[in-house]
């Protein structure tokens, strides 16, 4: 049985990670930030996207204040 891991898109990095893990699932996690971001930490991530890939799933993943709409405020 194939399990579609779209299922994990918006769970935080760290949560996706361990239902992998409790699956026997191999992942990677792909970052990706807007230009303007600087460091985070893993516990500031949340998944936006899964590739099922060959041999594992990759988890892209973005910080939570990316996700949100921009204030026009500072325009």
């Amino acid at each position: 049985m194939s399990v579609d891991w779209n299922l994990l898109v918006g769970y935080h990095v760290e949560d996706a990670q361990a239902c992998l893990r409790d699956e026997d699932v191999l992942c990677r996690v792909i970052q990706t930030a807007s230009p303007e971001s600087g460091g985070h930490e893993l516990g500031d991530l949340r998944v936006v996207a899964v590739r099922n890939m060959e041999d594992m799933v990759e988890l892209v993943c973005a910080r939570e204040d990316w996700l949100q709409p921009r204030s026009r405020e500072n325009d």
